[in-house]
C-alpha cells in the first residue's frame, strides 16, 4: 500500500506533491538493533481505519499523476544550513511544485562568492511561455522564511536525470549571473551617485546587470548581504544608515534619493573598473562627452571575465573640475590615470563619439614615447576627414522635395534648429581659438564639460596613427551618412579594420547588440593577445601582428 501524505500526514490530492509513505502485510518491523531509527522512520498509520498498523516514511517526495502512477519529485531529509538557519531542501521543493505553474522543481545549495551558502531553485515550468518567474518569487515570500527562500533560479526544458530516473543533481548547471526576470523595466544608472551603488551591488549579489529600479531581495539579497552593503555604503559616503532603511528603500534610485538628503555625493573616480581582473591586455576605453560610460560597462561582460576593461572619464563630469578645451591636454590627463593603475604597457584603447578622438589622441601620444598601443578600437566615431556621401545642400533639396504639407514644415523647423546647434558649435570654435592664442583660460561660462569637449573635438587637427585601428559602425546610419569607413580612412597606417554591428548610433552599445559587437570585439582580441604574447617572446615588434588592409 502506497501513500502520499502532507507535512499533517494527511492524504494529498492527485498532482499535489507529498512524502510517500509505505504499508501493507510485507511491511518490516524497523531496523536491526536501531531503535531509535525505527522509532523515526515506522510510525502508526494515522489514518481512519487502519488503527494498529504500521507505515513506512520513505523520505522521497512523489505525487500522483492522473494515470495513477507516481513521480519521484526528491528527497525530504535533505537538511542544509543557510544563514545559520537549518533549511530541509525537501520543504522548500514541495512548496515549489505545489505552484500551479511549475512542472517540476528542485533546490540545491551553491556557494556565493563570498564562499557562503545560498539556495538554487531548478525549475521546469507548466507552460514555458506562458511562465512568469515574479509570480513564483512571491508566492515563496507569503509561503516561505527568508532563509528557505532561493536567491537564483534558473529555469530550464528539462532536468539531467540518472539512469534510475531521479534527478542527477551533479548535472545541474551552474545558475547565470544575469539579471533575472523581473517586472521591474531595466532603467540603468543616471548619475555618478547611482553608478557606484550599482556597482556595489553588482559586486555583492554577483548580478549583472542590476538596473535602478530592481528591487534588493528580488535579486538574491537577505539580511546578512544588507549587513555587507551598508558597510560598503558607509564605507565610501562615511554615512550609516540603518539595515530598516533597505527594506523601505530597497531600490538603487531610492537608497540614492535618501544618501543625495543626507548631502552626499561619491567623488567621481576617473577610471572606473569595468572588470579589473584577467592577466590580457588592458583595454581603456572613454565615453562620449559628459557620460559615465555605462555602455561600456555592458560591453565588459561580453569580453570574459579574463578581459580587464576599464571606463576612462575624462574631467569636467564634477563640479570642482576645470575642463581643459585641449584634446593634447585630455589625452594628457587620460594617460596620467592610465599609468596610476597600469604602470606599464601594453594598452588597447577605444572610445565611443568624442571619446573616439581622446583615444585616438592617447594612442599617438604614447606611440610617440615608444609605449605599445596595439589596438585602437572606435565605436562609431565620424572621423576628421568625414565627409557626407553627397552634398549637404542637394541632400536637403532632395529630402524637402520628397515631404507632403505639413511634413515640409516640421522639415523646415528642424534644420532651423540644427542651424542654430552649427552656430553655436562655430561659436565655441572661435571662442576657443581666441582665448587660446592669447593664453588665457577660458570663461566659466565655456568650461562646462560638454562645450569644452565639443570644443577641442572641433579644433582637434588628427596626424597620421602609425598603428593599427578597429572601427565598428552601426548598421543604420542617419542619411546622407552611409560611409563605412566614417573619415578615418588614411590615418591608421598600420591597417583599419571595419566591422557594423547591428542597431543604429544610440542602440548599438545597448544590450541585445552590445552583445554580438562584444563577441566581434572579442574574436579580434583574443588572438590578437595571443600573436603579442608569442611576438615578444621572440623579442620582435607588435606592429607586424596584424592581418589587417591598410584603407
Amino acid at each position: 500500500q502506497l501513500y502520499v501524505l502532507d507535512g499533517h500526514l494527511q492524504p494529498v490530492p492527485v498532482g499535489v506533491p507529498g512524502e510517500l509513505l509505505i504499508g501493507g502485510d510485507p511491511l518490516a518491523l524497523g531496523y536491526h538493533r536501531r531503535e531509535d531509527v525505527t522509532r523515526r522512520a515506522f510510525i502508526d498509520n494515522p489514518l481512519p481505519g487502519h488503527t494498529g498498523e504500521k507505515l513506512y516514511r520513505t523520505g522521497d517526495i512523489v505525487k500522483w499523476l492522473p494515470n495513477g502512477e507516481l513521480q519521484y519529485i526528491g528527497r525530504l531529509d535533505t537538511q542544509v544550513k543557510i544563514r545559520g538557519n537549518r533549511v530541509e531542501l525537501g520543504e522548500v521543493e514541495t512548496v515549489l511544485n505545489q505552484h500551479p505553474a511549475i512542472h517540476r522543481a528542485v533546490v540545491v545549495v551553491r556557494e556565493d562568492r563570498s564562499g557562503g551558502k545560498r539556495l538554487v531553485a531548478y525549475i521546469v515550468p507548466e507552460h514555458p511561455d506562458s511562465f512568469v518567474l515574479e509570480e513564483v518569487r512571491r508566492s515563496l515570500a507569503d509561503r516561505l522564511t527568508e532563509a528557505m527562500r532561493p536567491t537564483a533560479y534558473k529555469v530550464m526544458d528539462e532536468l539531467p536525470l540518472t539512469p534510475n530516473e531521479k534527478v542527477d543533481r551533479d548535472a545541474l548547471p551552474e545558475p547565470e549571473t544575469g539579471r533575472p526576470d523581473l517586472e521591474s523595466e531595466f532603467i540603468p544608472p543616471r548619475d555618478p551617485l547611482e553608478l557606484k551603488l550599482m556597482l556595489i551591488w553588482e559586486d555583492l549579489l554577483s548580478v549583472r546587470p542590476i538596473g535602478i529600479k530592481d528591487n534588493f531581495f528580488d535579486l538574491g539579497g537577505h539580511s546578512l548581504l544588507a549587513v555587507r552593503l551598508f558597510a560598503e555604503i558607509e564605507a565610501v559616503s562615511g554615512k550609516e544608515l540603518s539595515l530598516a532603511t533597505l527594506f523601505h528603500a530597497p531600490t538603487i534610485e531610492q537608497l540614492a534619493e535618501i544618501l543625495r538628503r543626507e548631502g552626499w555625493s561619491p567623488p567621481l573616480e576617473k577610471v572606473v573598473p569595468a572588470n579589473a581582473e584577467g592577466a590580457l591586455i588592458p583595454l581603456f576605453l572613454v565615453p562620449p562627452a559628459g557620460a559615465v560610460g555605462l555602455s561600456f560597462i555592458e560591453l565588459s561582460r561580453h569580453l570574459g571575465d579574463d578581459q580587464p576593461v576599464y571606463v576612462l572619464l575624462p574631467s569636467g563630469l564634477d563640479d570642482e573640475d576645470n575642463p581643459t578645451g585641449h584634446m593634447s591636454e585630455i589625452a594628457k590627463v587620460c594617460i596620467e590615470e592610465i599609468r596610476r593603475l597600469r604602470p606599464k604597457g601594453p594598452y588597447i584603447l577605444g572610445g565611443l563619439c568624442f571619446g573616439g578622438y581622446v583615444a585616438f589622441e592617447i594612442a599617438q601620444q604614447l606611440s610617440a614615447e615608444g609605449v605599445q598601443v596595439p589596438l585602437v578600437v572606435l565605436f562609431d566615431v565620424h572621423g576628421p576627414r568625414f565627409a557626407r556621401s553627397e552634398n549637404l545642400l542637394v541632400f536637403h533639396f532632395r529630402k524637402f522635395a520628397s515631404l507632403q504639407g505639413r511634413e515640409k514644415l516640421h522639415y523646415l523647423a528642424e534644420r532651423w534648429r540644427g542651424l542654430k546647434r552649427r552656430a553655436q558649435q562655430f561659436g565655441f570654435k572661435t571662442a576657443y581659438r581666441f582665448f587660446h592664442s592669447l593664453g588665457m583660460a577660458l570663461p566659466s561660462s565655456l568650461r562646462r564639460t560638454r562645450d569644452a569637449h565639443l570644443m577641442a573635438r572641433l579644433t582637434y587637427s588628427a596626424r597620421p596613427y602609425p598603428g593599427r585601428g578597429l572601427l565598428f559602425h552601426a548598421e543604420r546610419q542617419p542619411e546622407g551618412f552611409d560611409t563605412p569607413l566614417k573619415g578615418w580612412g588614411g590615418l591608421f597606417q598600420g591597417g583599419l579594420l571595419a566591422h557594423e554591428a547591428p542597431g543604429d548610433h544610440s542602440t548599438m552599445m545597448h544590450e541585445p547588440h552590445v552583445r554580438i559587437v562584444g563577441q566581434q570585439l572579442m574574436d579580434v582580441l583574443r588572438p590578437l593577445n595571443r600573436e603579442l604574447a608569442d611576438d615578444n617572446g621572440r623579442g620582435g615588434d607588435s606592429s607586424r601582428i596584424t592581418d589587417m588592409d591598410v584603407v
